[in-house]
């Protein structure tokens, strides 16, 4: 039992399957083999090549996401796990993450939290603030109603123990920033039209919660990801909390993200139109948190419930073979 959780935890071939099955699940969806309607027509209209460039920009973050982990003293070693852990998030619920501006949405969030990660107790890093929320700004453009939202996540950055008027009104600034250059742009080329349109996407509408009216199998095929996010999210906090041998920064990290991830849960219950977008970047920020309980030094009980989260993972994925036998 032991081997195998520490095959899954620390070992890059975990990543390598769940790549391999990112692809299946990627191709049975745009070939058709999904139970929701709606998202495979989407994937059916990409053509050629192009369709292909999602996961491999799934991969690529996957890759990516294991740097920061010795770097920002997550973990003492450079640990695979994160990106395991991403893809494997990727796998229950592909169509989510497979549209290129959700993607796009996610390099640009991430790179902002890569930034903040680096301002731990620096009292002037007013710089690395203003370009993080330059890119969050860029976010806001991809998604508009993720504006609303911005502001909340300057607050997130308290545990980092940067956050000071200063760096505040610096992280305004960089946030403001796209809407400066874009409104001169648009000033100089004539397309002062576009600010209206843009304006309208801004309109918040209130959540219609018609779950009553839809397919049960649709909703559960859409809301799976959640699951997966909890079954981290809610462990990891306790493992986090509970740890008195973490350092300091990591401590200070891990908060950043728990915190994070709590604010775009209730940003998701608020604003339901924003879950397909902030989903890749949940996924990411829970494999972050799954570090400390699937770590260096993991208990039997850590062992334990890794096994038993990836047999979950495992009756996540195969859903769609054994759901229809399920009487609803």
């Amino acid at each position: 039992m032991k081997k195998i959780a520490h095959f899954i935890a620390h070992s890059g071939v975990a990543s390598i399957v769940a790549s391999l099955l990112l692809l299946c699940a990627y191709w049975g969806a745009s070939c058709g083999f999904d139970l929701s309607g709606e998202a495979l027509a989407d994937v059916a209209d990409e053509v050629g090549w192009m369709r292909w460039l999602t996961p491999l920009g799934c991969f690529l973050m996957a890759y990516l996401a294991v740097k920061p982990t010795v770097e920002f003293s997550l973990a003492t070693t450079r640990m695979p796990l994160v990106g395991t852990l991403f893809l494997m998030g990727c796998c229950i619920a592909p169509l989510s993450v497979c549209e290129p501006t959700h993607l796009a949405l996610l390099a640009l969030l991430s790179a902002a939290c890569y930034l903040m990660l680096g301002t731990y107790r620096n009292r002037l890093a007013m710089g690395d603030y203003f370009v993080a929320f330059v890119l969050v700004g860029l976010a806001t453009f991809v998604v508009p109603r993720l504006l609303w939202a911005a502001p909340l996540f300057v607050l997130c950055c308290y545990p980092l123990h940067s956050l000071h008027f200063r760096t505040f009104a610096a992280a305004l600034l960089g946030l403001l920033t796209p809407y400066w250059v874009a409104f001169c742009l648009l000033y100089l080329t004539d397309n002062m039209p576009m600010i209206p349109a843009f304006a309208d996407a801004l309109v918040l509408v209130p959540p219609r919660y018609a779950v009553a009216s839809e397919p049960v199998a649709d909703v559960i095929i859409r809301y799976l990801p959640l699951v997966w996010v909890l079954l981290i999210l809610l462990p990891g906090s306790i493992s986090i909390l509970s740890d008195s041998t973490l350092k300091l920064r990591s401590h200070s990290c891990y908060n950043y993200f728990m915190l994070l991830v709590c604010v775009l849960l209730v940003v998701v219950a608020l604003v339901p139109s924003l879950y397909a977008p902030l989903l890749p970047l949940l996924l990411l920020l829970v494999a972050y948190i799954g570090i400390p309980l699937f770590g260096d030094q993991m208990s039997r009980a850590g062992n334990i419930y890794l096994l038993v989260l990836t047999l979950l993972w495992a009756a996540l994925l195969t859903l769609p073979l054994w759901m229809p036998f399920i009487p609803f």
